[in-house]
């Protein structure tokens, strides 16, 4: 990974995932630590559309310095955690997805998510957010579960580490 991490500045890897058992997180790795994309391709299906989807991706910019925004009212006064920290390569028609764990009564109805560029001059995008799902124990325990399982995905992969 830490090759990897050199060439990020001049090339970004594009990993496939083969077979009975590919590795998982090393093809996510590889993509995820040069700013690519990876896919899994499930056995008996063409290659050739997988690749073709792969070299389309490659031929397209991606922005690597996105910034979110939170626009929530009362974030200063709230113990809020927000995951992911960081904003993963944006391409084109491809979504982006953010957890955001608060108290119900901390929610305020005219939150906003924003997506600007790193020198925040241009906004990429902007989603407004007027509820918050029915938090009983399944569905409390599943976002709990996803929001984990990002913040390991991001801890694991961090350029930092």
């Amino acid at each position: 990974m830490d090759l990897c991490q050199s060439i990020l500045i001049s090339s970004r890897i594009f990993s496939f995932g083969l077979a009975h058992s590919p590795s998982r997180s090393l093809i996510r790795g590889l993509a995820r630590s040069t700013n690519g994309q990876f896919t899994f391709i499930p056995l008996g299906t063409s290659v050739d559309i997988h690749i073709a989807e792969q070299l389309q991706k490659a031929l397209e910019s991606c922005n690597t310095d996105a910034k979110v925004k939170w626009n929530i009212q009362s974030l200063i006064s709230t113990n809020i955690q927000i995951v992911p920290t960081v904003v993963t390569p944006t391409y084109a028609n491809k979504s982006l997805l953010f957890y955001a764990l608060l108290e119900a009564e901390q929610f305020d109805h005219s939150t906003a998510v924003e997506l600007w560029n790193h020198e925040e001059t241009f906004q990429l995008n902007l989603a407004s957010i007027d509820r918050i799902r029915d938090t009983t124990d399944n569905n409390s325990k599943l976002i709990a579960h996803l929001t984990a399982e990002s913040l390991i995905q991001e801890t694991t992969h961090s350029k930092e580490l």
